[in-house]
């Protein structure tokens, strides 16, 4: 059995704001780093690690740094765990894109196909990140692996899984943690967005 361990970064400024940050190098706000302190200790508490893997955009990067001094283990960047990348609505509000694209952006949460404008589609990021989970199968068999990631990634790997809808509604909260349990050739999923912290946080991409 192997398990893999998903984090989603703790908050940004832009998080606070509402801006969709995609592939942005925005970094952990004060209550961020707060966070993934807290988060960290409690799954440290709780959990082993063998080993952990990052996206390297920077809030990740962030958020990795800080789980890794607590377990000190080292930290493999892994680009196919970033976010999905935004294209044009990279930097806006929900509400801004809603003025300004508002027929793509209602299909295309429930046609995962669709791209966003000049960036990629919740099936692209889906199909990334599971290249990167299909080689920790190969290199770690049976060990627990933590991924800090995004929440886009992990809606569209679930997806991607079929473990999931894909749909907007999966609430994937900042720090929050969801397991995948892979055995006999079947993935399981033991839980989604579990969050021990800052439970009342709601923030976007």
């Amino acid at each position: 059995m192997t398990k893999i361990i998903l984090m989603r970064h703790g908050e940004t400024v832009w998080n606070t704001l509402g801006r969709w940050q995609g592939h942005a190098p925005t970094p952990l706000s004060e209550d961020g780093i707060l966070q993934v302190q807290h988060a960290a200790q409690n799954l440290y508490q709780h959990q082993p690690l063998d080993a952990i893997y990052s996206s390297d955009l920077l809030r990740a990067q962030q958020t990795a740094k800080i789980v890794a001094e607590i377990y000190q283990l080292p930290i493999n960047l892994e680009p196919r765990l970033r976010e999905i990348n935004l294209g044009a609505w990279q930097g806006l509000t929900r509400e801004e894109i809603m003025a300004w694209d508002s027929e793509r952006y209602q299909a295309l949460w429930q046609q995962h196909h669709l791209p966003r404008p000049g960036g990629e589609s919740l099936q692209q990021v889906g199909q990334r990140a599971n290249d990167a989970i299909q080689m920790w199968l190969k290199e770690h068999p049976n060990q627990v692996i933590l991924g800090v990631t995004h929440g886009g990634t992990i809606r569209g790997l679930l997806y991607h899984l079929g473990l999931s809808d894909g749909n907007s509604s999966t609430n994937i909260k900042n720090t929050s943690l969801t397991t995948l349990i892979y055995e006999d050739g079947i993935w399981h999923l033991e839980n989604i967005g579990q969050v021990t912290f800052y439970p009342n946080l709601d923030c976007e991409e």
